[in-house]
């Protein structure tokens, strides 16, 4: 039997060993690397270039993708500074009357942005729009606006960008109106921040992304458009029709009659009825990306493992003659 003064270069060699493992393979804990490929547990040069890659790296754990009007109500009371709510709605509808504190979007702006050539990566125009209404990757902010899509679609933008914890306000306006909550004329003053964006491109499916899914069949491509657009019969680009072997479900079967986004289970007999396997990566395209965030939302919360918006979607896809068409 060996003695103990013969084990300790044993041990020795052992502890140096768990030492270098332990400095360089443990993992974040939950909300300090989600989804980021390398997963590195110190910060060295690599983990913080993965991380900086990434705005799924610093999504805050626990984040919930929407929010219900009384949990809004408790947030505010609690952490009121620490939380911005943005009015997605025309700016009439904003100046009628808002949520308390709610700050109003440029929503034209904001996609006007993100279809010009290279804009979804130009970090100094998104450090722009997001600062100016005073939030920072740690502020929490809520999104609600009419119609939802135009909500979804800043939602995404903001989560794209590296905003560690955004949600939708589930029902909108008029959830926070029905749980006799008031509403306010006053237009705040918010200082303006420092925005660091941090893109976020595990959640952004490019066009030859797509391409490579509808080839390779690896993926479930998700066409949230009318059964009209879907089919050719309705032209709503430079062709009409649909991406070859795209699943079509119409947007608004995600949605209640009091335009709340349904619930996980009823979300996923849905896509099971639609043949839509969530254990597959799913890419989600309408016409323009605020239809797509509505499905993006809605395979989240299904439980799907990869969802990615195709922003571009058929305004682009439509008008590249190298891109292939099914009707």
């Amino acid at each position: 039997m060996r003695t103990v003064r013969q084990l300790l270069p044993l041990i020795t060699i052992l502890s140096a060993i768990a030492w270098l493992v332990s400095g360089t393979t443990v993992v974040h804990a939950k909300g300090d690397c989600c989804g980021c490929a390398c997963k590195r547990g110190k910060q060295s040069a690599a983990a913080k270039k993965c991380c900086a890659s990434c705005g799924q790296c610093g999504e805050r754990a626990g984040a919930s993708v929407l929010i219900e009007a009384r949990e809004l109500k408790k947030l505010l009371a609690e952490k009121g500074s620490k939380v911005r709510v943005l009015d997605a709605r025309p700016s009439t509808a904003y100046a009628a009357g808002h949520i308390p504190g709610a700050l109003s979007v440029d929503v034209r702006g904001w996609v006007a942005q993100a279809r010009k050539p290279g804009g979804l990566e130009d970090a100094e125009a998104w450090a722009k729009l997001v600062g100016e209404l005073g939030i920072d990757r740690d502020t929490t902010v809520i999104v609600y606006g009419t119609p939802l899509p135009y909500a979804a679609r800043i939602w995404w933008l903001l989560k794209y960008v590296g905003v560690k914890d955004v949600r939708l306000l589930n029902g909108g306006i008029d959830a926070w109106r029905s749980a006799g909550f008031e509403l306010s004329q006053d237009i705040p003053s918010v200082p303006r921040t420092e925005f660091k964006p941090h893109f976020c491109r595990q959640v952004l499916a490019t066009a030859k992304e797509v391409l490579h899914a509808v080839r390779a069949k690896n993926a479930v491509i998700l066409d949230v458009r009318s059964d009209g657009e879907y089919t050719g019969r309705v032209v709503r680009g430079k062709r009409g029709g649909h991406i070859p072997g795209a699943v079509n479900l119409d947007w608004t079967n995600f949605v209640d009659e009091h335009g709340r986004i349904k619930g996980a289970d009823e979300l996923k007999k849905l896509f099971a009825e639609a043949g839509v396997s969530l254990d597959k990566p799913v890419i989600t395209y309408c016409q323009s990306g605020a239809r797509a965030s509505v499905g993006f939302i809605a395979a989240q919360l299904a439980g799907a493992k990869e969802v990615k918006n195709y922003f571009g979607s058929w305004a682009e896809w439509s008008a590249r003659d190298d891109l292939p068409v099914e009707k």
